[in-house]
């Protein structure tokens, strides 16, 4: 499963965001690139795929700045962008719900 989730990760940043940062890179690409890449991904996949795509981002960027070909990070931006989805707690019981709760348990035949 690892695997799949590393082949899948690397075909995307080879795929798309590869293409997309050469771009950025060469300053053919618009302002903001990397912000419609980051919607573009956060509708089709999931917050921890989106998250190693967007440290892969920052790693060839900082690459980038480090040997002198690009100036800035564009993918740093991103890092307030992403949010982490909202988890959703058990409900609870309230103390006036508790007895009849426990009177439905009480009767309950299942399993």
């Amino acid at each position: 499963m690892a695997l799949s989730n590393t082949q899948s990760s690397s075909d995307n940043f080879d795929g798309q965001i590869l293409s997309a940062l050469k771009d950025e890179l060469s300053g053919k690409a618009p302002a903001g690139t990397a912000d419609e890449l980051e919607k573009k991904f956060r509708a089709r996949t999931g917050y921890n795929k989106l998250r190693k795509i967007r440290q892969a981002c920052n790693q060839v960027f900082r690459y980038t700045i480090v040997t002198s070909r690009a100036k800035t990070n564009p993918a740093s931006e991103l890092t307030s962008a992403l949010t982490p989805p909202k988890s959703m707690h058990y409900p609870h019981l309230l103390a006036d719900e508790l007895a009849d709760f426990l009177q439905a348990l009480a009767a309950y035949s299942g399993n």
